[in-house]
């Protein structure tokens, strides 16, 4: 019985050893996966945020947008690369291969689709194209480089207001994507790529807690979210700039992780220049990134001067914190900024023209719905997103947005996220259900964190919660989702918690809630594909023709809808079409175009094509 007993001992210690050996290798497996992921994100993101830098900073010098900007963003970015992964060469390698799989994919991708909206095809085109031909917003205004005669086309639009003042990081690199490829659509390939690598960052933050199935899901979710997936297929960037937030907040976690644990990671140092790079972006994207940005390094900043005064170094961590952010926010606004935060400075006296002080541009009024003239932020934000999916505004309605009960929905509502900026319940059809679990979950949480002591994981919930709650207080049009992009954040925090715990009810109720969330992003995800599939339809056999008259005659008359979409002539030049532009249809006596938001065969002087143009 002895020597039986023994025996099963043994063999069950030889099982046990067989199995951690095993699990030891499908770890190691997935590690290596993830690493090489984070890589390939990590030489996109250096990429695009050097080429951005590095055109921005040659501007001072009066270097226009050229093929040497990118050749010397690309080298730099693989000096850092391979710098700060000397350990993880074969890693980095096969990262570099994947990130030009992506990039060329990307670029496809945007080739063969039309950015259909209004922004896209007023400002954002156009500054694309200016940046492109040398327009150097440093030294000059649009106007000027329009009449020193340097540009494609002579154009004279209002929308000029907006290509001097705005921040300008997405622009300059898609410029320099469009200066390489002679196509102003690639241009849009700026928030695909930042898709890709929020995907590749936040992978390698989950797995760091949970297993690779979930934490595959969760990066997925994060990056293809209900603000990033209507708008990746157009030059749009609040839903860049939402994804460069989570970014910035996933490096802000994780360097705090490192200063509580005191500990000295070997990737700490790659993490701080993460951010730094997030934060130079973010802030030259929008306005609203150097708000946005700042709450959130602002209360992550408490959290590390505190510890520090705990330990003792508060004098000497305070001063290399402080070091650290006027670095980058110097660099910021002076250098990435300097088409804008410093030229408006100088201009204007105001580095945030024309969005607040003197001359002041309202663009939220106009796109809200009227009923929200009477309301306060929070009543807003709260019919926003129990709202029944709608694209209500003072001037195409005068409806009350309708409320509805969480996960009811019907195709019409399911249509509404056809276009990149739905104003009620942005977020999707479940949102508003998967929120109200989300707030229940973190209620539940914060209740026991307290009651337990856990105050290191309660402290960044409470730090989320706190900025998100402030910035939707503050922030003009924070019912608008696309204004409110970290909201997103709340339902992703809640599965992550869950997943964490490793009770099966807790399990099974993350992936409850992963569950949602897929069938919420895949409902816009499925619409905004089958638009962009359906007018591409409509616009390149389009084109096409006005190609064969181009050739055959010389030229194709067109009439452009307003001035405002004078950006579109850009994609008949790409395309080798000669046009002649008509502000007054009516004089066309030959069937010609008339070129909107889709590019429409036009039968003059009959009554139905006279009131397509009206409108």
């Amino acid at each position: 019985m002895k020597k039986s007993e023994k025996n099963n001992n043994n063999k069950n210690e030889k099982n046990l050893k067989k199995n951690e050996k095993n699990e030891s290798r499908v770890k190691s497996f997935f590690q290596q996966v993830v690493d090489t992921i984070f890589l390939s994100g990590l030489n996109l993101f250096l990429f695009v945020s050097l080429t951005i830098i590095i055109s921005s900073f040659l501007f001072f010098f009066k270097i226009k947008i050229g093929i040497y900007n990118v050749v010397i963003a690309l080298i730099s970015s693989l000096i850092i690369s391979f710098y700060f992964n000397k350990k993880k060469i074969i890693n980095n390698i096969i990262g570099i291969v994947i990130s030009i799989i992506i990039l060329m994919f990307s670029m496809y991708i945007c080739k063969h689709t039309y950015d259909i909206t209004w922004d896209g095809n007023t400002y954002h085109k156009l500054a694309i194209g200016l940046l492109k031909d040398g327009y150097n917003p440093v030294y000059e205004t649009p106007e000027e480089f329009i009449k020193s005669k340097k540009a494609s086309f002579d154009i004279q639009t209002k929308e000029f207001l907006w290509v001097q003042h705005y921040p300008k990081a997405s622009w300059i690199f898609n410029a320099n994507m469009y200066k390489i490829t002679k196509n102003i659509e690639t241009s849009k390939v700026f928030g695909m790529l930042l898709i890709y690598i929020t995907f590749c960052f936040s992978l390698s933050f989950f797995y760091k807690k949970i297993i690779f199935l979930l934490s595959f899901i969760m990066a997925v979710l994060l990056a293809m979210n209900p603000v990033s997936i209507p708008q990746a297929f157009s030059n749009y960037v609040d839903g860049s700039m939402g994804l460069l937030l989570f970014i910035i907040i996933i490096s802000l976690v994780s360097i705090t992780i490192n200063i509580e644990k005191e500990e000295k990671n070997p990737n700490n140092k790659l993490e701080w220049l993460i951010m730094a790079m997030a934060i130079i972006i973010c802030i030259n994207l929008k306005f609203t990134g150097l708000v946005y940005s700042g709450m959130f390094c602002a209360s992550f900043f408490l959290l590390w001067i505190s510890k520090a005064y705990k330990t003792g170094d508060f004098k000497l961590k305070t001063k290399n914190y402080l070091i650290y952010y006027i670095v980058v926010v110097l660099i910021s606004l002076l250098i990435v900024g300097n088409s804008s935060y410093l030229t408006n400075t100088i201009s204007k006296h105001n580095p945030l023209y024309p969005l607040i002080g003197k001359d002041k541009q309202d663009i939220i009024t106009n796109n809200s719905p009227k009923s929200f003239s009477e309301r306060n932020a929070v009543d807003k934000f709260f019919t926003s997103m129990y709202g029944v999916p709608s694209n209500i505004t003072i001037l195409s309605s005068s409806d009350v947005p309708k409320t509805r009960l969480p996960f009811k929905t019907n195709k019409e509502e399911i249509k509404k996220y056809s276009i990149p900026d739905v104003r009620i319940s942005g977020f999707g059809v479940f949102f508003s259900g998967i929120f109200t679990i989300s707030i229940c979950f973190i209620v539940y949480y914060l209740i026991k964190f307290c009651l337990n002591k856990e105050y290191a994981i309660a402290k960044y919930i409470i730090c989320f919660l706190v900025v998100s709650t402030i910035l939707v207080l503050i922030t003009d049009g924070s019912w608008w989702a696309r204004y409110t992009p970290y909201i997103y954040l709340l339902p992703l925090l809640v599965c992550y918690l869950l997943a964490m715990n490793k009770k099966l009810i807790s399990k099974l109720a993350c992936l409850i809630i992963l569950a949602l969330i897929v069938a919420n992003n895949y409902l816009i995800l499925d619409t905004t594909i089958d638009t962009h599939i359906y007018q591409y339809k409509i616009i390149n056999p389009s084109m096409i023709k006005m190609k064969k008259i181009s050739d055959k005659i010389g030229y194709v008359d067109v009439s452009l809808r307003n001035d405002s979409f004078s950006s579109l002539l850009y994609n008949f030049k790409d395309k080798k079409i000669n046009v002649k532009n008509h502000k007054d249809v009516s004089t066309l006596k030959k069937p010609r175009y008339v070129n909107y938001y889709f590019y429409d065969e036009l039968t003059t002087n009959s009554t139905a094509n006279k009131e397509k143009v009206k409108k």
